[in-house]
């Protein structure tokens, strides 16, 4: 019975999963689980991203085919864990994940595949730095409005990148910084101990039920 499945998907969830989020991730659990093969390999690698990310930065970095792409984001549009954001000036749509969407995604991945998929994240997002520090100049418009979305990715790629002792690393926090110095840095520093609190804005998410087929007691 759907009860039953339910209740063995929160077995499965980690021991400090707050009691209120429990249904919803086991709900998630459960469709991951139910999902087709080809969609579960690829599926966890979104797990790494912080809220959302750039379509095409996305792509770069997991390494999703085109074709299983096209299916998994179908399914998550119609299951209600990602919304997607076309900005004025902006080519490539923005793809905003439901809060307790990557969380639940990173713990599927083994310890060698989140270090190799962290490597990928770490430069593309200094190369993503290198772009807005470039575009600011020539396009400003474009660049702030990507700014806003990409923060936390650029700032956990960035403090990643310092703890992995990139080469590269120095780099990447200049670019950082010097995006518009005050502005900036006051509210990465804000968007930054939002992520290490794990204080996430639940009631800015829409609210659409997750794709779940209930089947009837038995």
């Amino acid at each position: 019975t759907l009860s039953k499945r339910l209740e063995t998907a929160q077995k499965k969830l980690p021991a400090n999963t707050p009691h209120c989020e429990k249904w919803l991730q086991a709900s998630l659990l459960m469709s991951f689980e139910k999902s087709e093969p080809s969609l579960q390999q690829h599926l966890p690698k979104l797990g790494i991203f912080r809220g959302g990310s750039f379509e095409n930065v996305l792509l770069a970095i997991t390494e999703i085919p085109e074709a299983q792409w096209h299916t998994l984001r179908e399914t998550l549009e119609t299951n209600g864990l990602m919304q997607v954001e076309n900005l004025e000036g902006v080519t490539v749509p923005y793809l905003k994940f439901h809060p307790t969407l990557t969380a639940i995604l990173w713990q599927k991945l083994s310890s060698q595949e989140q270090q190799v998929l962290t490597d990928r994240y770490c430069q593309g997002y200094y190369e993503l730095s290198r772009l807005l520090y470039d575009e600011d100049s020539k396009n400003p418009l474009t660049a702030h409005a990507i700014e806003p979305r990409e923060i936390p990715n650029l700032l956990h790629a960035m403090h990643s990148s310092i703890a992995r002792e990139r080469n590269w690393a120095e780099a990447f926090v200049d670019k950082i910084k010097s995006r518009e110095e005050l502005r900036f840095i006051e509210d990465m520093s804000k968007t930054y101990f939002r992520i290490l609190s794990y204080q996430i804005d639940r009631e800015s998410w829409f609210k659409v039920p997750i794709g779940i087929d209930p089947e009837p007691d038995a």
